[in-house]
């Protein structure tokens, strides 16, 4: 008797989607994907970056006008620069507050 293929079920549901592969009858893997407006997490992005808060940390400006809070700016970069980033943790909700997405930047030829 053979196997039958793996699929994927996937549902677009309110404020997420979901999607669950089955092998063999079983569950294999779960992902879901929050909705959301700005970058994804893994996201590799240009963005100007419009204010250092120092301690290596800035805010940038991505070309959709979504707010990114930087981590590990050079020391000699200066405000109105442009960089490209790479999105380590998106936007996400706290009590009372919306977190900016965070970021690092991509070194010079990587």
């Amino acid at each position: 008797m053979t196997e039958p293929p793996a699929f994927w079920l996937y549902e677009d549901g309110i404020g997420e989607a979901r999607a669950m592969k089955i092998v063999g009858g079983e569950v294999a893997a779960l992902r879901v994907e929050r909705k959301s407006d700005g970058p994804r997490a893994g996201a590799i992005l240009p963005v100007k970056l419009a204010r250092v808060l120092g301690q290596g940390r800035g805010i940038g400006v991505s070309e959709s006008g979504a707010e990114i809070l930087i981590d590990r700016l050079p020391k000699t970069i200066s405000e109105g620069a442009i960089l490209l980033i790479q999105i380590r943790r998106e936007a996400m909700s706290e009590k009372g507050r919306m977190k900016w997405p965070l970021a690092r930047p991509i070194p010079d030829g990587a």
